[in-house]
């Protein structure tokens, strides 16, 4: 298996763990797309592999194909395009207005739009207002201006139970010696449940098993 296509090896995990640190460092030299690919890929064989690479942006980037749900941000990483727009020379001044106003206008109305199509009519404004060479510098690319946030990446995951959100499964999941631990406390059928559904997994736990899970990663 690749990152993306038939480039940036992850089938074991040096080789994850390797591709990880590669786009650490070099993630804004490939296009929103390929960030997706990238970000999706990593997170379905980190899961299938039990590793822990757990990095903002691929939670960031994975989301248009996982969950789908808008970023908090949202509203102010389209607000800071219109700082650019009125800057730059744009079909002249009421050029400019139109474009901010349209913004304004997505803003407003965003929950009527599926998130993933609204990708395309950020892409869009940024294409005509002349702003995609601004992405990573100055505004975010429109994948991330829709799905990313910087404050709090996991902003979408909510409570399976015992204070533990559908993020802390899939990262126990991953976690070979955690797993274990679970294995040994609870039996390995209750551990393998989480090892195949994760967060679903855990929510079809009876209450005692949580309680005892809960109680092993409090050691």
């Amino acid at each position: 298996m690749y990152a993306l296509r038939d480039k940036y090896p992850i089938n074991s995990k040096p080789e994850l763990e390797k591709a990880a640190a590669y786009f650490d460092r070099y993630l804004t030299r490939f296009s929103p797309d390929d960030r997706v690919i990238i970000a999706v890929n990593m997170s379905k064989q980190a899961s299938a592999l039990s590793v822990d690479i757990d990095r903002p942006w691929i939670d960031n980037y994975s989301r248009m194909v996982k969950t789908g749900q808008y970023s908090p941000e949202f509203a102010k990483r389209m607000n800071d395009r219109k700082t650019f727009i009125k800057n730059a020379s744009i079909q002249g001044t009421s050029g400019a207005d139109k474009l901010a106003a349209l913004i304004d206008k997505v803003v407003a109305s965003h929950d009527k739009v599926e998130s993933v199509k609204m990708v395309g009519v950020v892409a869009e404004i940024d294409k005509q207002a002349n702003l995609c060479g601004l992405y990573d510098s100055k505004i975010s690319d429109p994948v991330m201006t829709v799905f990313g946030c910087s404050a709090d990446p996991h902003f979408d995951a909510y409570s399976v139970g015992h204070s533990l959100t559908n993020y802390d499964i899939e990262k126990i999941a991953r976690t070979e010696s955690t797993m274990e631990k679970i294995a040994s406390t609870v039996g390995k059928d209750v551990a393998d449940a989480i090892r195949k559904g994760q967060a679903e997994g855990f929510r079809g736990l009876s209450n005692s098993a949580k309680i005892a899970i809960s109680a092993v990663l409090r050691r």
